[in-house]
């Protein structure tokens, strides 16, 4: 098998691979371009294509240079996209030589190599580690909660009233829904995006609630003009007064319900109806999937199960080149965590507490963590003990 960086001369034949094979909207081609634009000199985004006679697998690597150190990652849901009808010593062989390739021609001062992907759940089985990473000296990283992070994926079958409204949701989720509708609640499509702007602003609010740094609004509205043929715009309306908006993302045969903002903290389930109308559309157009992004947290994990999607567990693997390299590594993002933290209990003093758990399993390993959490709350929350987010922030 042969590994190749791929080029713009590749783009048609890469994204009919996304589509034929269910790729992740994350695996689009496109998304180098965007990272042109976006990424800053220190960052480097490289579509890499494992071939035969034909194409085998695909994969965004993303390789970061700092001052001391340098680290490779292949992010996104699906990790390394392999054919469909690959077979498992097929793709052991594509991953072996991808990894070849890697070492060979990247990997230069590199402190560690993560591998993130979304898994289909084994029932009683758990997670089936990846034998081939694991030979070539990468580990399984444990989670800081148990089946978090995870990402939901739902089945969609036409019609949606038979087979998704009477067939699948509960009782509560329905009467919620209505009691939205009945309050003259009503969603449209945005087919001109004349509401970018506003939703920009609505990400804009999301973000500050949550104390991330300020948006980039060229950045967003580049990457849904890249986009725009696979991009929806949904608005909720409650009068002619904007509540919520939600920008969609489409494959072939998936829907991805890629972030939604409001100007308020709570928007009185005006955001579930939203995503009904999404999913309600999606299904009556043919798509097979809805993706609802990842979840960090186990109560946003719990509003997505609502739904009756299925959680994916998102699995990291691991691999370090230098154990020095690794340490300044751990130290830079140490202190990216800590000023993220800081930031975050400035804006919400309740964050800390509220995120004990996710906080403490970003700095202590899990086989630690039982014993650590009792020996570090009084040192940790002394002043606000009894008072990072997901990837769709105001889901």
């Amino acid at each position: 098998m042969e590994v190749r960086e791929a080029t713009i001369q590749d783009k048609l034949i890469w994204d009919s691979f996304v589509d034929d094979n269910d790729g992740n909207f994350l695996c689009y081609y496109d998304w180098k371009k965007v990272a042109e634009i976006t990424d800053n000199r220190k960052s480097r985004r490289i579509p890499l294509i494992i071939e035969t006679d034909q194409i085998v697998g695909i994969c965004h690597l993303v390789k970061k240079n700092r001052l001391l150190y340098s680290s490779l990652g292949i992010f996104g849901s699906t990790g390394v996209l392999f054919r469909k009808d690959l077979s498992d010593q097929a793709k052991s062989s594509a991953i072996s030589a991808l990894l070849g390739y890697i070492k060979q021609r990247l990997a230069s001062k590199c402190s560690s190599f993560i591998i993130r992907e979304e898994n289909v759940l084994l029932p009683e089985k758990g997670i089936e580690p990846d034998h081939t990473l694991l030979k070539n000296g990468f580990k399984l990283k444990p989670s800081a909660v148990v089946g978090l992070p995870c990402a939901h994926v739902m089945k969609l079958k036409a019609p949606f009233e038979e087979s998704i409204w009477k067939g699948l949701w509960t009782y509560n989720l329905k009467h919620t829904l209505n009691k939205v509708a009945n309050r003259g609640v009503v969603v449209v499509e945005d087919k001109e995006f004349k509401y970018l702007d506003l939703f920009l602003d609505m990400k804009a609010s999301n973000y500050k609630r949550h104390g991330v740094a300020r948006i980039n609004r060229d950045q967003t509205k580049t990457e849904i003009e890249i986009f725009k043929d696979k991009t929806r715009l949904f608005v909720a309306l409650e009068g002619n007064r904007p509540i919520y908006a939600m920008v969609c993302h489409y494959t072939r045969n998936t829907c991805g319900l890629w972030e939604g903002g409001s100007f308020t903290k709570g928007t009185n389930d005006v955001n579930k109806l939203v995503h009904k109308t999404v999913i309600e559309n999606a299904c009556n157009n043919g798509y097979k999937y809805a993706h609802f992004g990842g979840s960090d947290t186990e109560g946003l994990a719990r509003l997505k199960d609502s739904y009756k999607a299925e959680r994916l567990p998102v699995v990291e693997y691991e691999k370090t080149y230098s154990p020095i390299r690794k340490t300044i590594e751990r130290i830079h993002i140490f202190a990216i965590s800590v000023h993220f933290i800081v930031t975050r209990v400035a804006a919400d003093r309740k964050y800390l507490w509220a995120n004990r758990r996710m906080v403490l399993g970003k700095i202590i390993p899990r086989k630690h963590f039982a014993t650590s959490i009792f020996l570090s709350l009084p040192l940790v929350f002394p002043a606000i003990s009894g008072s990072l987010t997901q990837s769709i922030p105001g889901f």
